[in-house]
């Protein structure tokens, strides 16, 4: 009796997910983190590698097949750029705090700050990548979607934020922020 082709894809799909369900609780109940099990395998993988070309020299065979691992200096270059930029900005937010003693600057960052203590809270590090990876995959699509609906919603919830920022603003004693003339 043979099974027809949609079937045998739901049962090997069905499989995957119970191989890597099962995993996943057999290394949390063990104690183990991705981390400890990422880090046990490449241990493991460089003890072989290591094994594999003494013996290939000691038995006259070809050394272990690996790739010539380089990075380029254009890849280094444009990602020390991008962390330069961050690393200005953020210094640029630490002075604006700091020297020139901007509330409302130093209103939104403990506001974010809280937000990433409180989301950080109810996940574990490796959840809150998933999830990134996740949002970054499906949020393009939806907004492309439906544009006009979601510009509508974020224009009036900025300015809802922008008028309760403002309230916060003069109630601390510091005058709003001008908008600049273009």
């Amino acid at each position: 009796m043979t099974m027809p082709a949609e079937s045998l894809a739901t049962t090997a799909t069905l499989a995957e997910q119970f191989v890597q369900e099962y995993s996943t609780v057999r290394t949390k109940r063990a104690g183990y983190s991705l981390a400890s099990v990422l880090s046990n395998a490449l241990l493991l993988l460089v003890v072989i590698l290591f094994f594999w070309a003494k013996s290939a020299s000691l038995l006259n065979r070809p050394l272990p097949p690996l790739p010539n691992l380089e990075v380029s200096d254009g890849v280094v270059e444009k990602v020390v750029g991008r962390a330069l930029v961050w690393i200005n900005k953020v210094l640029a937010v630490a002075h604006d705090i700091a020297i020139k003693r901007d509330r409302t600057v130093f209103i939104q960052v403990i506001m974010a700050l809280w937000v990433v203590s409180c989301i950080g809270m109810l996940f574990n590090f490796f959840t809150l990548i998933y999830i990134g990876v996740l949002l970054a995959l499906l949020v393009p699509p939806v907004y492309e979607r439906h544009q006009d609906v979601i510009d509508e919603k974020v224009g009036l919830a900025h300015s809802i934020l922008s008028r309760q920022l403002s309230t916060v603003a003069s109630k601390t004693g510091q005058p709003p922020k001008q908008k600049k003339a273009e």
